[in-house]
């Protein structure tokens, strides 16, 4: 009966980190995709604007100039994401897997008002070229990219959002299992 007791909480410890093991899987899998998908976006947005950047004039030269320069910006961005998903360790602990858990979902959340600043901002410039002694072709163009290059970006940034908070029941489910009162740590060990 002691050798039952002994082994019993030990399998239980053991399921429980296998279930943190695939919530970590799963969450830099999503980034991963996330990482992937932005990558594209923004090979595809060099590609197609670095072309059309020379055969257009005025205010579309503008806007396809300032898509390469963002999309510069989001193919790095996507690289060191898509690697530092790649190496992160699936095998953290119950508190280092919630504070990745939620850290994700926090720059994400972050990310996604910043990119609602970009599209203001790109407001901003269109407005901006209405004044005289400006270059209004250049802020139109550059208006029209952050537009877009933002409306992009917060919609990316809202659906890996959702999808990132989808494993909130998960950890929750995990943790409901732990707790910590004053005689010492309690593991509930469901039996099904």
């Amino acid at each position: 009966m002691m050798m039952f007791c002994l082994v019993f909480p030990i399998e239980a410890l053991a399921q429980q980190s296998a279930e943190l093991i695939e919530l970590n899987a799963n969450r830099n899998n999503i980034s991963q995709k996330g990482m992937f998908v932005l990558g594209s976006w923004a090979v595809g947005n060099i590609a197609y604007s670095g072309v059309m950047a020379s055969r257009t004039n005025g205010r579309d030269r503008y806007f396809h100039q300032m898509n390469v320069y963002w999309n510069l910006v989001n193919t790095a961005i996507a690289g060191f994401g898509y690697y530092g998903s790649v190496t992160a360790a699936n095998d953290l602990g119950l508190y280092e897997t919630s504070k990745e858990h939620f850290q994700i979902q926090k720059i994400l959340l972050l990310n996604a008002g910043l990119d609602l600043a970009y599209v203001a901002g790109g407001f901003y410039m269109k407005e901006r070229a209405n004044r005289p002694n400006v270059n209004q072709e250049r802020l139109r163009g550059f208006g029209d990219s952050l537009i877009l290059q933002g409306g992009f970006l917060f919609v990316f940034d809202v659906i890996l959002y959702t999808i990132h908070t989808g494993q909130n029941d998960a950890l929750k489910s995990i943790m409901s299992n732990v707790s910590v009162q004053a005689q010492g740590l309690t593991l509930n060990i469901p039996i099904y």
